[in-house]
């Protein structure tokens, strides 16, 4: 048992991962040989426990990353890099008694209303557990809640939230990895209830995609340092990369403008003390 509540971050990449399939990009043969994980977070509680937010399909190597296997698992939203690690859980794989799935009312329907989800839960491997309507809180262990809110996205199957992570006596940390675009006021109000901030960082710029750019939703880092002022930046660490993402680089022009703005690049691998 801890004394205090700690998170790992179990990755920092997109959907898809780095190297990306199929990609020889600098980036992806940078980490041919220690490959960046798909965006996860892990949360170890003072009792103990532990519980992961994402179950994302490099699920059998971030949970060897945790003290033991995870008693719960939090879903952002219903696009494959997070949630299709429940696969892991089947007969198949490790055949796990009832592990609580806890995600919106729309995100426990998707998953129920098809295969191969609906027989995880009929083959007694998961509960799937609605966290009720699009704002709320949730004091999952004793003296620390996690906090869900809407927020914009491609909902082809359910909704997206954001999660926080709040500790009663300690610190809070936002896990918000996919957004579409910034609402009014956003991110700021966010980053008002937080102490960290992991969030969207999918692409520096809409350049880096070429003429496709334009299309494809996510807010350029770029874009999200402009709508900080320097203490709201202070909370900021970026992940969820593409690997078109010159972040990627640690010795990029890049990854200096995000930490001459006063933000940072989460790490894989790295823990945050909440207390």
């Amino acid at each position: 048992m801890s004394d205090m509540t700690r998170v790992r971050i179990l990755g920092v990449a997109q959907d898809a991962g780095i190297p990306h399939v199929g990609c020889s990009c600098q980036n992806c043969e940078r980490h041919r040989d220690a490959p960046l994980h798909v965006a996860c977070l892990g949360i170890v509680a003072d009792s103990g426990k532990t519980y992961l937010i994402d179950a994302t399909p490099d699920l059998p190597h971030q949970i060897r990353m945790l003290p033991e296997f995870p008693s719960g698992i939090f879903l952002t939203h219903a696009h494959y890099g997070h949630y299709t690690g429940l696969m892991h859980l089947g007969r198949e794989g490790m055949g796990t008694p009832n592990v609580p799935v806890y995600s919106t009312q729309k995100m426990r329907k998707f998953l129920r209303g098809n295969a191969p989800w609906e027989l995880l839960e009929r083959h007694r491997h998961v509960d799937y557990q609605a966290l009720s309507g699009n704002k709320g809180s949730w004091e999952f262990e004793p003296a620390l809640s996690i906090e869900w809110a809407q927020v914009p996205h491609r909902n082809e199957y359910a909704d997206t939230v954001a999660f926080t992570v709040r500790a009663l006596h300690g610190k809070s940390l936002l896990f918000l990895p996919d957004i579409d675009a910034w609402p009014s006021g956003e991110p700021a109000n966010l980053l008002k209830g937080c102490d960290i901030a992991l969030i969207d960082g999918s692409f520096f710029t809409r350049e880096e995609l070429g003429p496709r750019g334009a299309d494809v939703p996510h807010p350029p880092i770029r874009e999200t340092l402009d709508r900080l002022k320097p203490e709201q930046a202070e909370k900021v660490r970026f992940l969820h990369f593409n690997h078109t993402n010159p972040v990627l680089d640690p010795d990029s022009n890049a990854r200096a403008e995000i930490e001459a703005a006063g933000a940072g690049v989460a790490l894989q691998g790295d823990w945050i003390d909440l207390g």
